[in-house]
């Protein structure tokens, strides 16, 4: 169910449009904490590649910290809507809208404050982040990393290394639509934040054109087998690793057998403003 429904949002992601004027649009993919206990509350649900709108505060590093360690750091916002409007104004309340580009569920472990003690707790040492594609406040975690993009964003999957690139660079890449039974294996629960692909055998009259500045880039390496008759290619179980990188090199870097060990990359444009 939850694989129909990632292909399901992947199919729709490459016609969603920009959110409403006068909404704030982060420079780049915000990271906001999202307490379980929120969701729990009022219902409701976040779901990669949906659009949303969160009402955040500016997040308390200290008071995050023993929940996700060093994580902490990067984490600008933190979600509330119980507070009334002073204590927000307070602590730079404010509405951030876009659309949902990566969950995490946050797990951690807690411990006893001294050795016999009944009171625990949180370990930041035991800090797991599991991806999900839908926060519901019910999946058993402490909390949600959610990760936002401006509704105008495209997220577009590129095949091998046909394109060269550096982060903050202006592009346009020829893309389609994208194929959910192509890229479900890869991508897994961030399948629905993806709204265009390359695809070098289309024909050209096939592609459309997207525009906008380099703001994230991760790097896939995955390896594919021969099926049993030989007619299809299937993905390796384990051979995928991926890791945020600053340029995509372009075609002089192919080497190897490029059929068995592939290389794509998950490029994030924001648009060029």
């Amino acid at each position: 169910m939850k694989a129909r429904r990632r292909r399901e949002r992947a199919q729709g992601a490459s016609a969603q449009g920009s959110n409403a004027e006068g909404s704030s649009v982060p420079l780049r993919g915000d990271r906001v904490w999202v307490d379980s206990w929120q969701l729990q509350c009022c219902g409701g649900s976040l779901v990669v590649g949906e659009a949303t709108s969160l009402t955040v505060v500016d997040a308390d590093v200290e008071h995050l910290r023993p929940l996700l360690g060093e994580l902490a750091a990067t984490v600008p916002y933190w979600e509330e809507h119980h507070a009334d409007s002073r204590w927000m104004g307070q602590r730079g309340g404010r509405t951030l809208e876009g659309r949902v580009a990566r969950i995490d569920v946050v797990r951690t472990k807690s411990r006893p404050v001294e050795p016999g003690a009944t009171l625990h707790a949180y370990d930041p040492s035991t800090v797991r982040l599991e991806p999900t594609d839908e926060a519901t406040g019910q999946e058993g975690g402490a909390g949600y990393l959610v990760e936002l993009v401006p509704a105008e964003a495209r997220v577009v999957w590129v095949y091998g290394d046909d394109h060269a690139f550096s982060l903050g660079d202006t592009i346009t890449l020829p893309v389609t639509g994208p194929d959910p039974e192509q890229l479900e294996q890869l991508l897994g629960t961030e399948l629905g934040a993806v709204t265009d692909q390359t695809f070098p055998w289309a024909e050209p009259l096939k592609l459309r054109k997207v525009t906008g500045r380099v703001a994230r880039i991760e790097m896939f390496r995955y390896a594919h087998q021969c099926d049993g008759d030989g007619s299809d290619w299937e993905l390796v179980d384990g051979s995928v690793g991926r890791s945020e990188v600053e340029g995509v090199p372009g075609p002089a870097s192919r080497s190897g057998d490029a059929w068995r060990n592939q290389v794509g990359y998950l490029v994030t444009l924001f648009p060029d403003r």
